[in-house]
């Protein structure tokens, strides 16, 4: 099974915690959370989930990601409002092997 992680605000990323995700940071700030992804890749995570808010903030590392094979670095609402929560339980699905409805 491929290790994957998540990164962002508590609420955010609790559901992460039953999912099966080998580590989960409670982390906002942008350089910490660039350091993070940077110390994810060089352990071979293969999927790392970043709060959406701070994706956005850190295109610099995202692009430098982008043409690698792993990680894969996917953003994730940061509301149960976003239409991106079901593309997220898909993703989940496919890595833990069952549905997790956030």
């Amino acid at each position: 099974m491929s290790k994957f992680a998540a990164i962002g605000k508590k609420e955010t990323v609790k559901i992460f915690n039953i999912t099966g995700a080998e580590e989960v940071y409670v982390e906002t700030d942008e350089k910490k959370v660039e350091k993070i992804i940077d110390d994810l890749s060089k352990r071979d995570f293969a999927i790392i989930f970043v709060e959406e808010e701070i994706f956005k903030k850190i295109t610099k590392t995202i692009e430098k990601y982008k043409t690698k094979n792993i990680p894969s670095i996917c953003a994730i609402p940061s509301t149960k409002e976003d239409d991106g929560l079901d593309i997220i339980n898909l993703t989940i699905k496919k890595i833990v092997g069952n549905e997790i409805n956030i």
